[in-house]
Order: C-alpha cells, then structure tokens, then sequence
C-alpha cells in the first residue's frame, strides 16, 4: 500500500472520516468519505465500496470482533458488511437521522438472538 495514497489529493469529497485499530494494536484502516479504506500494519485489506454509487458518502468504521472485516456506515444510514462482518440489512426508507454505527450494530446483533 502507498503509505501516501490514503492523503494524496485530498477534498472534502474523499477527506479521512473514520480510524480504527485492529485487534492486535499494530496497525490501521483510515475509511475516506469517498468508501475507499487504507490498511496499514497488520490491518488487512478486505475491500471497500470506493466507487460504488448506490450509497450517499461513508461516515464512520466498525471493526468486526474477529478482526477480519468491518462495517462501514453511509450517509443514508445503510451499514455495509465487508469481510467477516455479517450482513445487519438495510434501511428501506430513512425516516430519521442516522444512528452511530456502534449502537445501530449493536441493537441489530442483539435483536437477531
């Protein structure tokens, strides 16, 4: 990965909107608005949704439990499983702001036991 890819030409369009960590501490992803992710260290590449235009913007990152994938949230309120992270649904109609991803997954998860 070009360490400087993820910051080369930056625009409010494709700025760093969300950081995590992976599990083991020695690495990262940086998710740009644009849905493109940059994983440096032991954080691995598992695909984005850069390019893709049926969502409105990626705004925040959610690393799955297991290391081995992550949620991105949009915009719209749509949470995009990539990797190990499993699939929640989407939203048929938005209605109301969006909700933080964290407690979207999280009442979603526990809905589903």
């Amino acid at each position: 990965v070009d360490v400087s890819a993820a910051g080369k030409g930056l625009t409010a369009a494709n700025a760093v909107v969300a950081m995590q960590r992976p599990p083991t501490g020695h690495g990262y992803w940086l998710l740009r608005r644009d849905g493109y992710i940059y994983a440096y260290g032991d954080a691995h590449d598992f695909g984005d949704v850069g390019g893709c235009t049926n969502y409105h913007g990626a705004r925040s990152l959610l690393v799955a439990p297991d290391g081995k994938g992550y949620w991105i949230g949009t915009n719209d309120g749509s949470v995009i499983p990539i990797g190990s992270a499993r699939k929640l649904g989407m939203p048929s109609t938005i209605t109301a702001a969006p909700v933080s991803l964290a407690k979207r997954i999280s009442r979603a998860a526990h809905s589903r036991t």
